[in-house]
């Protein structure tokens, strides 16, 4: 299909995503459990249906996953421990490579699915944020990290259950399976559970833009140390941050703060959700005094993935204060939504994800070849 039949298919799968699941949420709300049940399961169906059988959507379809799985087949070893097991178990069944993408794709659908599930105020808006947002196309190309990001958004109730071995569990699985990013997350258990942060919540902010030159520095280190030093060759090619990308988290945390300015000192998730977009805020920033701009870039989608949970609440908060900032409010947002996705996506092709291609017609393709090694 073409570009814009691709956006045509995009937006049915949104679409199709986000009623379903709202309309999940409105049968259970109506004392009718196993209708509402069997909705939630063909919600996560079309999502699933995107990632499972594409064919070369996405950057890293054919640069990475395909020759990494051709090359452990042939008795290569690559990624994490985890995620190198989960190559070679499907390798003991096949020898081709879309198995892994069925798999991964029902991984993050369902991680990200049951979040949305649980936590927002309107699945369909969460829904829409998930693509307009890129995020659904950023899992398309970094694929291990993005399931991290996926299994730390579902494992957020135990944080705010302030359950912490659980939470480690998650944040322990998912840096040993799929990316060793996700440790970053670890101390983010810690921030949302002081009461003390919460309390001054605004100097804390304030804070840590001041020390963000330190913290640059204290992240080049620990990326080294995880094995991940090839982005510092990066700190001699880009001279200065993505401007774009700083603006965007700092404008929406101006907004995510203002709405909840007078309850999330006493509301633990509206407090949670303004840590998340701070720190979104703060890898802008360090994009800048760090001169790696896809770093932070990458590393802030484990705390911006919390925006299809954000942004319904604020929707929702600005309806109930004044319909006028409801208005305005909301407008904001999806213009600024609308534009980053229409600019990325459509016009600059970020992430490699049109057209969208069914993998039906090339499965033969993908068997590993022999000669295909790292």
């Amino acid at each position: 299909m073409d570009k814009n039949t691709s956006l045509i298919f995009y937006a049915f799968i949104m679409l199709a995503t986000g009623f379903l699941l709202l309309l999940a949420r409105i049968l259970k709300e109506k004392g009718k459990e196993k209708y509402g049940i069997l909705v939630d399961v063909l919600a996560f169906l079309p999502l699933f249906f995107m990632f499972g059988f594409r064919y070369d959507v996405g950057t890293d379809y054919f640069h990475t996953y395909v020759p990494h799985f051709s090359s452990i087949v042939n008795g290569g070893e690559v990624y994490e421990g985890g995620f190198y097991l989960i190559n070679k178990a499907i390798s003991l069944f096949t020898n081709n490579a879309q198995w892994l993408f069925i798999i991964t794709g029902f991984l993050y659908t369902y991680f990200v699915v049951d979040a949305i599930r649980r936590y927002s105020d309107n699945p369909l808006i969460s829904v829409i944020v998930l693509f307009l947002m890129s995020f659904v196309f950023i899992a398309m190309n970094n694929v291990r990290q993005q399931i991290a990001v996926a299994m730390i958004l579902w494992g957020f109730r135990y944080i705010m259950d302030e359950k912490l071995g659980e939470y480690t569990a998650v944040c322990l699985f998912a840096t040993f399976f799929f990316h060793t990013s996700a440790i970053f997350m670890f101390p983010i258990y810690f921030i949302i559970n002081s009461k003390l942060i919460q309390k001054y919540f605004l100097l804390f902010g304030i804070g840590l833009v001041l020390i963000s030159p330190l913290l640059g520095y204290l992240l080049m280190f620990v990326i080294d140390v995880l094995g991940y030093g090839y982005f510092l060759d990066s700190y001699r090619r880009e001279s200065g941050g993505n401007f774009r990308f700083l603006m965007q988290n700092l404008s929406f945390l101006v907004v995510f703060f203002w709405t909840f300015m007078k309850k999330y000192k006493n509301d633990k998730l509206r407090y949670a959700l303004l840590v998340f977009q701070l720190l979104s805020f703060i890898m802008g920033i360090l994009s800048y005094s760090t001169h790696l701009i896809e770093l932070p870039e990458r590393i802030a989608t484990f705390f911006m993935i919390f925006e299809v949970i954000a942004i319904p609440l604020v929707c929702k908060d600005l309806y109930k204060k004044n319909r006028y900032y409801f208005a305005v409010g909301s407008l904001f947002l999806l213009g600024s939504m609308l534009f980053l996705f229409i600019d990325g996506i459509y016009i600059k092709g970020y992430h490699e994800v049109l057209p969208y291609q069914f993998i039906f017609g090339h499965w033969h393709e993908l068997e590993a070849i022999k000669a295909l090694l790292i």
